[in-house]
């Protein structure tokens, strides 16, 4: 996928490997990976597992599972979960959200 938002909607399911500029929202479900430099941003219905994802940044409300590489940041929502590991130099979560993983923090 390219271009500047893209979308898989609630319902959906995917497998495979996800590249993309720019921004894509998932509400429904993809096993796999993920390397883009831009956003990924998984909805309050959205399941990622991924053996790695490794973004420019993500923002979770929804769930992910598996082992994160993020050049900017990671924000986890108050509806976000996050399980797995994480290496990025920012990281966030909002009250609520739930997080099981193994996190790294520094420059890149």
């Amino acid at each position: 996928m390219s271009g500047d938002q893209s979308f898989l909607g609630a319902g959906a399911s995917f497998e495979g490997k996800l590249s993309f500029g720019g921004t894509v929202h998932i509400d429904g479900h993809f096993r796999g990976d993920v390397r883009a430099d831009g956003t990924l941003v998984v909805g309050e219905r959205g399941v990622v597992e991924a053996e790695a994802i490794a973004v420019g940044a993500l923002i979770v409300r929804g769930s992910v599972i598996g082992s994160v590489d993020a050049k900017q940041s990671v924000c986890v929502t108050e509806t976000g979960r996050l399980e797995g590991r994480v290496m990025t130099p920012r990281f966030s979560v909002e009250e609520g959200g739930r997080v099981n993983a193994a996190i790294e923090m520094g420059e890149r």
